[in-house]
């Protein structure tokens, strides 16, 4: 009895001890998070720049990861404390958002492990742990690298599966690296998907999606110094996803199959997407998307835009041609005498350029006294230049077309993403010149200058774009007619999209495109809100109040929108229609540089429209075949929790 009162009077005291050490605890991981908001970046440059004291400075880490909620984090030491028995790494994935990366299909079979996953979402996080191999013994292993490994017992069980599955899609993959050709480096039978169909992991010594994304946006950076790092990918199938079963059948039976092309292609987009690649060709991303979105809305696939002709058009026209004939024979008596001395010279100033070129730039935005000066010598691609020809501000003014008078600019990460940008339709049509600025310090330097010449320069890619021409007043009568036709799937768009867009209006600038994203005149534009994510000391409570406000611009004339605002009329509670409309707004996000914030969804929703395209049901889920001994491993794992 009396030692059973002694016991009881050591519970209550030890219970005591253990309230008042976690409201201590509780109090002290509070106390802890305050310090590390603050101090959190320095600990993460000691890790880069400290390799003495590297052991001690992990053990002040903190991360987010698969098994914290909100803003909780882990530290090393307790995660290694808390690992699966049988688990010899530490797995770490890195991207932009914590949404991103929880959802990512990289996940899949470590989620179904129960190993917990650490999340580096602070863009210096990546930085700082390619300087740390192992942590206590437990190596640190990327999640979105290629080999990955799990250490355990299931692990040869799986392996004998995997290549029998990589006999069974040998086609496949022979058939899928023609259709990809230098895009893709090699393709494999995953051993990290369970319920997606294929995802991009790179090479174990090059750069990830994620790191790619960050070194692209360093302004300073001279890009060949570090191309050799740049992301080797390659391509992971799951040979259970009915996708890439019925894939694999439609190509052993006919391997020159366009629709199979189309649709491949479209999976290895979506996976980029998925992986945070940023897509090269991402207008034709798009227009295999938009044909999906046809086929699922039942309209020809060859429909395109039927923009109503603009009163005096054909006159504008013929007006335009004999100005431009006029314009050419008189350059070609300039461009006769002075070509010789002029290519040379061209030669000279590339080479010069090419070498201080980002110092002129940096001038720009530092010395304001000489800005105007400094102006002239600024070189930028454009719409009429071949290659890496270049054109100054002074030459563009001088081939400015009649009643023209904006100078008009597009930034982005490459030529080939700019250049067949939707936001350059109308501009196109009007034959006016566009600069493209894809140099990341360009959209720096562009922002300190409001003007050249009296001429305002003008970003194609923001609301409220102006042309200035006779035209522009016969389009906005048209605009306004239309405006008020689709005024029920504009309220209805605002509905499904919610918080994602700020406002949604008729466009003045889509020819062919049946939708795109521009931002406010004030804030980011997706290229520049893409610079700033990926500075590693930035803090983003800075520079939050200028992210992108996104405006979704429609094409009244474009096929897709028509049939939308008429099955919108017809229900506004149409499941399929939200579907098809949400995958349309996400696909304008990734044309205009955007990164998705839900890209798993996106995926998700794309394979919805590949399942119908190949004939699947949608509801056909991969279908796992068991490893042997699985019941007992789970058995195992069920007495261990």
């Amino acid at each position: 009895e009396e030692k059973k009162e002694e016991e009881k009077k050591e519970d209550d005291e030890e219970e005591e001890e253990e309230d008042e050490a976690e409201l201590d605890n509780e109090k002290t991981i509070k106390r802890y998070k305050e310090f590390f908001d603050q101090f959190g970046k320095n600990l993460k440059l000691g890790i880069i720049e400290d390799s003495k004291n590297r052991k001690k400075l992990a053990k002040f880490l903190r991360f987010q990861s698969s098994a914290t909620k909100g803003d909780e984090t882990v530290s090393l030491q307790r995660y290694v404390a808390r690992m699966k028995e049988g688990q010899k790494h530490i797995y770490y994935i890195a991207g932009e958002t914590r949404a991103e990366v929880e959802n990512s299909p990289y996940l899949e079979k470590l989620k179904k492990r129960g190993y917990e996953v650490l999340f580096m979402i602070d863009p210096i996080d990546e930085y700082a742990v390619q300087h740390m191999d192992e942590y206590e013994d437990h190596k640190l292993m990327n999640a979105t690298k290629e080999d990955l490994k799990f250490g355990d017992k299931l692990e040869k069980k799986e392996k004998k599966r995997q290549e029998k599955a990589k006999d069974e899609f040998k086609d496949l993959i022979a058939w899928y690296k023609e259709v990809l050709k230098e895009s893709v480096e090699k393709i494999v039978v995953s051993n990290r998907l369970t319920t997606s169909p294929c995802a991009v992991v790179t090479g174990i010594y090059g750069y990830t999606a994620n790191m790619e994304r960050l070194m692209k946006a360093q302004a300073l950076n001279d890009p060949s110094r570090y191309s050799f790092m740049s992301a080797k990918k390659t391509m992971e199938i799951n040979p259970y996803h009915p996708i890439m079963v019925e894939l694999n059948k439609r190509v052993q039976a006919n391997k020159e199959d366009e629709a199979a092309k189309e649709l491949g292609t479209v999976l290895w987009e979506t996976a980029l997407v998925s992986a945070g690649f940023s897509i090269e060709n991402s207008a034709g991303f798009a227009d295999r998307v938009h044909n999906m979105l046809k086929t699922g809305l039942n309209i020809d696939r060859n429909a395109q835009a039927d923009l109503p002709a603009v009163e005096d058009d054909a006159e504008e026209e013929e007006e335009k041609k004999e100005e431009e004939k006029k314009e050419d024979d008189e350059e070609e008596e300039e461009e006769d005498e002075a070509e010789l001395d002029n290519e040379k010279t061209i030669k000279r100033y590339k080479e010069f350029f090419d070498q201080f070129g980002k110092n002129l730039k940096l001038g720009i935005i530092e010395d304001s006294k000489n800005r105007k000066k400094l102006a002239k010598f600024l070189r930028f691609q454009s719409s009429a230049t071949k290659g890496d020809e270049t054109v100054s501000l002074q030459r563009y003014v001088a081939r400015m077309k009649e009643g023209q008078k904006h100078i008009y600019y597009i930034a982005g990460e490459t030529r080939a993403e700019v250049e067949n940008s939707p936001y350059l339709e109308k501009l196109k049509k009007r034959g006016y010149e566009v600069l493209f600025m894809i140099d990341p310090i360009d959209e720096y330097a562009v922002q300190h200058m409001d003007e050249y010449e009296d001429h305002k320069l003008m970003n194609a890619t923001k609301e409220d774009l102006k042309f200035g021409d006779k035209l522009e007043k016969k389009e906005k009568k048209r605009q306004e007619k239309a405006k008020d036709e689709f005024k029920d799937l504009i309220a209805w768009y605002k509905e499904v999209l919610k918080e994602s867009v700020e406002k949604i209006v008729v466009s003045n600038r889509l020819t062919t495109s049946p939708c795109a994203v521009v931002t406010g005149i004030y804030g980011y534009t997706a290229n520049m809100e893409r610079l700033m994510k990926a500075q590693a000391l930035n803090d983003p409570s800075r520079y939050s109040f200028m992210s992108a406000k996104k405006t979704m611009e429609i094409n009244p004339y474009h096929p897709i929108m028509v049939e939308l605002n008429k099955r919108v009329q017809a229900n506004k509670e149409d499941e399929a229609a939200k579907e098809l409309g949400t995958v349309l707004w996400e696909t304008a996000l990734v044309s205009a540089g955007f990164s998705i914030e839900n890209s798993a969804g996106f995926a998700d929703r794309v394979h919805n429209m590949l399942k119908t395209g190949l004939n699947i049901d949608r509801n056909a889920q991969a279908d796992l075949p068991a490893v042997e001994d699985d019941a007992e491993e789970e058995e195992e794992k069920k007495e261990e929790e």
